[in-house]
């Protein structure tokens, strides 16, 4: 198992279990980074009782800017890998950046969680380590509205970011569930920079 001997973060069974984020904290893209940042602080310092630790094990987040560049995502990938010696990445956010981290994931073979919708980020035959969390609008968002079908969903409401990736997500959705028929109640925006992530 590469994951646990990565090193620090998940060879010894005492210390903490380190946990990478790779965001864009500068750079032109580093206001999309700051609500992931928020979310990413709070991940190891949470309020609930008996959600900050792991088998006992603290949690360390790590966070390391990758500029919003795909080279920039290479060198913030190759130091949560070597240096840091985390056990799992949360990130990147843009498919630019993906690319260029999912070989380098991929033969260290620690767990990925991609932010972003790239088709390679969800095939499990190409990156079998590497999740992603976000649909790819156009391949993904038709088997969005399948799944949804087979539950029995027939109305739903939409939360939008109002900014242009929001926009194409709800624009993909959209037109998804129109060929489909399934009724959109409503459209609800919100400005991410604005977001109460303090709970």
């Amino acid at each position: 198992n590469k994951t646990s001997s990565s090193g620090g973060g998940g060879g010894s069974n005492k210390g903490p279990i380190k946990i990478g984020v790779e965001l864009p904290t500068s750079g032109a893209l580093a206001s999309a980074g700051t609500v992931y940042g928020l979310v990413a602080k709070a991940l190891g310092t949470s309020k609930i009782p008996n959600t900050d630790t792991i088998d006992g094990r603290k949690v360390e987040i790590v966070i390391r800017d990758n500029q919003g560049t795909g080279p920039g995502s290479a060198a913030a990938t190759r130091q949560l890998i070597d240096q840091d010696k985390v056990v799992a990445i949360i990130g990147p956010l843009y498919t630019d950046e993906a690319l260029a981290a999912l070989p380098l994931v991929k033969k260290a073979g620690i767990l990925q969680f991609a932010l972003t919708g790239c088709p390679d980020c969800g095939d499990g035959t190409k990156y079998p380590t590497t999740f992603s969390v976000e649909s790819d609008r156009p391949t993904q968002m038709p088997s969005t509205i399948a799944r949804m079908q087979k539950a029995g969903v027939k109305k739903v409401a939409i939360l939008e970011s109002d900014d242009p990736t929001g926009t194409a997500y709800t624009d993909s959705f959209k037109s998804a569930a129109s060929s489909a028929g399934l009724d959109i109640a409503t459209t609800v925006t919100f400005t991410g920079g604005a977001l109460d992530l303090g709970l």
